[in-house]
This record gives structure tokens, C-alpha cells and sequence, in this order.
């Protein structure tokens, strides 16, 4: 297989891509939390534990290339990344309880709905349904370390 670029890619971190080479590049370096095939999810770094009021992703035994183990905490913080420096994908993320109320400025990040329980994340939902896993099945949301 030949890969061609027109162009350096500009960024290696998936969440500031904004030009194609950086995002070819970007998806051979990055896993999604889930991928989705034929229209159904498949839990590829997480196994998904999702109640009605909280979507609940246990990370799975997966290591980042320097051997270190891949962690809640470390989507948590891509998660609060992006939230704080107000990224574009930034309004995708209203659907996490505070989330609105901290892009408006009216509380702490520390104050939005998302905790970590051992090596889960927890995220306070406000809506039902699975938008959280077509959000997360892009690598613009795909942790960073």
C-alpha cells in the first residue's frame, strides 16, 4: 500500500487536526474508544458498563507505546484538554452533566460530571442514548497522553 501526502502534516495530536495529512497520520497512530463496523459498535480500548444515568467506560489492558498502561485518568484528561482550552470539539461534549454550565463559565472544571472508580471513567449523562459511542469512535477523541 502507497500512502501519498500533498502536504507535512501539521499536527500529531488528533483533537487540533485541521488538515488532511495531519488526520491520515493521526489515525495510524491512534485508537478510538470504539469502532464502528456495519452500523454496529465494537469495544475496542474500553468495555462499556453504561447505566441509564451514567455512561461508565472500564479501560481494557491496553499500553501506550512507551510500555506504560493506558488509564482512565489519562481520557479523563485529554476530556478536560479539550474543555479547557476550548476546542471546537468542546460542544460535542455538552452532553456531560456541567459541561455547559463550565463553557459558560459558571463553575469549576473540577465541578463537571465526570469521576474516575478505579480504571473506569464515569460520565454523568443528561440524555439517554449512544451518542457518547460516535463521539468516541473518532480518533478526535481518542486519549492522549
Amino acid at each position: 500500500m502507497n500512502i501519498i501526502l500533498d502536504d507535512a502534516p501539521k499536527t500529531n495530536i488528533p483533537i487540533e487536526i485541521k488538515d488532511y495529512s495531519s488526520l491520515l497520520l493521526c489515525s495510524f497512530l491512534y485508537q478510538p474508544l470504539f469502532i464502528l463496523n456495519d452500523g454496529k459498535f465494537i469495544e475496542n480500548i474500553v468495555t462499556d458498563k453504561t447505566t441509564d444515568k451514567h455512561i461508565i467506560l472500564e479501560f481494557k489492558e491496553v499500553y501506550w507505546s512507551n510500555g506504560e498502561l493506558l488509564t482512565a485518568e489519562d481520557f479523563m484528561n485529554t476530556i478536560f484538554y479539550i474543555l479547557e482550552n476550548k476546542l471546537y470539539a468542546s460542544n460535542y461534549l455538552t452532553f456531560i452533566e456541567g459541561v455547559e454550565e463550565y463553557l459558560d463559565e459558571e463553575i469549576n472544571i473540577n465541578e463537571i460530571g465526570i469521576y474516575i472508580e478505579k480504571n473506569s471513567i464515569c460520565i454523568k449523562n443528561k440524555y439517554q442514548g449512544n451518542y457518547y459511542k460516535y463521539l468516541f469512535s473518532t480518533i478526535y477523541f481518542a486519549p492522549l497522553k
